[in-house]
């Protein structure tokens, strides 16, 4: 079952759906990526929560499918800010359950940081991004795509970044899903996060960065969703 609900920050609501799993174990907050909503990720969560015995909470980011603003004016540190509010709407209403995380892409980013300040106990980041810390308060409209590209290209330079800087609250379980045709997250910024977060790795060979991209390779799919489920479970 799914329930759209709000989640209320300080001045706006932001929405989210919850897939709601009659023997749940724990919760799974997920990020989707930059420009994508719940709705478009709905199935894919939905089958997950299924087989893995899991609630799960789908997050529209502000400026993402139902949520307010114009995403170009929106910033990371906001959507950091967010997530810290979607996890703590979840620790107060569902207190005694284990909270997973899963994010992607831009939701990945998002779920690395928000690891350094709740506890995480199963991490899974799905070809996380990364970007310059200087961009942290900058509105995605300002932010040149193609110095961010530059960035993630320098294992050494993104080696530094303050998301690698303190441990997070707890040392979560990391699962790190690479795509092998990925041109938006490349491995010198993939090989950093395995690293730092110690994650057990899994490459989708053929998956070019979209999961939804139509050039994949079918065959790969339901081994895919195996990897992030038996990982949940």
């Amino acid at each position: 079952m799914i329930k759209q609900i709000t989640i209320p920050c300080t001045e706006y609501s932001i929405a989210a759906d919850w897939h709601e799993n009659s023997e749940s174990q724990g919760i799974l907050l997920t990020f989707v990526g930059f420009g994508s909503s719940k709705k478009s990720n709905s199935d894919f969560v939905a089958h997950v929560v299924a087989k893995t015995d899991l609630h799960a909470l789908v997050v529209d980011l502000s400026g993402h499918g139902e949520s307010p603003f114009d995403v170009n004016a929106t910033t990371p540190a906001q959507h950091i800010q967010e997530a810290v509010v979607a996890y703590d709407w979840i620790a107060s209403n569902y207190p005694d359950l284990p909270i997973h995380v899963m994010g992607t892409s831009y939701g990945g980013f998002i779920s690395a940081y928000l690891g350094k300040f709740r506890p995480i106990m199963r991490l899974v980041l799905r070809t996380p991004a990364i970007y310059e810390p200087s961009t942290l308060f900058t509105q995605h409209q300002l932010i040149d795509k193609t110095e961010v590209l530059t960035y993630r290209k320098n294992t050494e330079v993104v080696a530094k970044h303050p998301l690698f800087a303190q441990d997070g609250v707890v040392k979560s379980q990391t699962l790190l899903i690479v795509h092998s045709e990925d041109k938006s997250v490349p491995s010198e910024t993939t090989d950093v996060y395995q690293d730092k977060f110690d994650a057990n790795l899994y490459i989708a060979e053929g998956f070019a960065h979209p999961f939804r991209d139509p050039s994949n390779p079918q065959d790969g799919i339901e081994p895919y969703h195996e990897q992030i489920i038996n990982w949940l479970s």
